[in-house]
């Protein structure tokens, strides 16, 4: 794939070409159109299980009674807990398995492969639970946080889960020694952070097996100020959306063009038709009149992308319905660049 600047023109664009390369229906966001009629709901149900990248105000997902597949545990986990485990089990399996319509002997022949893996928004929830289950795996997996600190934090909380959720410590402390785990900064609110972020890795010559952009925020939904990103974009879709979208543009020249994976971690509540979807304003991108208003005026600067006064609650749903449109987009170009078999998913973690 072609590498070359995108600057904010440039994304608001790709997300309006996104939108009007889907068939007519979709303009009114049919979720039934846009996922072509598959609807994937893996977990427990729990919109509170989306993985939080919060900007001071973290939810607490950080699941400390994790009860993995592959450790022995007597903790008993609560609901929230249960339904991130069965999330993060999904994730983790979807990054490191073929498609699901490859053929069993394909599946076969990569299972016992080490992979680099990439997730953001790794220091908590699914994002962390899906990385510990890789890294016990012996894949090599790049936790990338809005700080290193937290970067750093899940790295250790990960250690500590294996250490108290093992039976034998001589065991653990054989496993924790094999983890290759490498916190690293991401900060999605900062184009400047995601360049950096990049130019970091691309000092190992190794390429990524899998990348998951899982990290996002969901403010308040009462609230009322307009946050925004470093550069400007309203905080929610800048991170959730735009801040990924940029990170994809630079990571794809390290990603395996041979069965590559991209996984987005999306949510129902895009789905005007969901039970979360349907609460309070629903997902739309209208006629995206926010953007093309921060382009002509030269601002960067919009509120709700459908030009609207600004409703925190939609922000995220938007953002959401973003991730998704960025997804099918996404897998169309590749698929008729024919220079690659990256595969390109969607993920919906309840």
């Amino acid at each position: 794939m072609t590498s070359v600047q995108v600057g904010p023109k440039a994304i608001f664009l790709f997300l309006a070409i996104s939108a009007l390369t889907l068939p007519r229906s979709t303009h009114g966001f049919s979720p039934s159109s846009l996922l072509q009629g598959r609807r994937l709901r893996i977990g427990s149900g729990l919109c509170s299980n989306r993985s939080c990248y919060n900007h001071g105000e973290e939810r607490n997902n950080d699941n400390s009674n994790v009860n993995s597949s592959n450790i022995p545990t007597t903790v008993a986990m609560d609901r929230r807990s249960f339904g991130t485990t069965l999330s993060g089990i999904a994730l983790s399996s979807l990054l490191l398995s073929s498609p699901l319509e490859d053929n069993m002997a394909n599946a076969a022949e990569t299972a016992g492969k080490m992979k680099r893996i990439l997730i953001t928004g790794s220091n908590s929830g699914i994002g962390m639970d899906a990385a510990m289950r890789m890294a016990m795996k012996g894949h090599e997996v790049v936790l990338a946080c809005r700080t290193l600190e937290k970067a750093t934090n899940a790295a250790e909380k990960i250690k500590a889960e294996i250490a108290n959720s093992t039976e034998d410590a001589v065991e653990a402390i054989s496993l924790i020694k094999t983890l290759k785990l490498i916190p690293m900064e991401c900060n999605l609110a900062d184009l400047t952070s995601i360049d950096n972020f990049v130019s970091n890795l691309k000092s190992s010559a190794a390429s990524f097996d899998a990348v998951c952009y899982n990290a996002g925020i969901a403010r308040n939904t009462e609230a009322k100020e307009v946050e925004r990103t470093k550069q400007g974009f309203e905080l929610t879709v800048g991170t959730n959306h735009l801040g990924h979208f940029y990170l994809n543009h630079l990571m794809m020249p390290l990603i395996e063009k041979e069965g590559g994976r991209i996984v987005v971690t999306a949510s129902g509540v895009h789905d005007p038709e969901s039970p979360g979807g349907a609460q309070g304003e629903k997902a739309t991108l209208g006629d995206l009149s926010g953007l093309e208003n921060a382009v002509a005026n030269n601002s960067k600067q919009f509120d709700m992308v459908d030009g609207r006064p600004f409703n925190a609650d939609k922000a995220y749903k938007d953002s959401k319905l973003c991730n998704v449109l960025f997804t099918r987009e996404l897998q169309r170009r590749l698929n008729a660049s024919g220079s690659s078999s990256i595969y390109v998913n969607a993920f919906n973690p309840g």
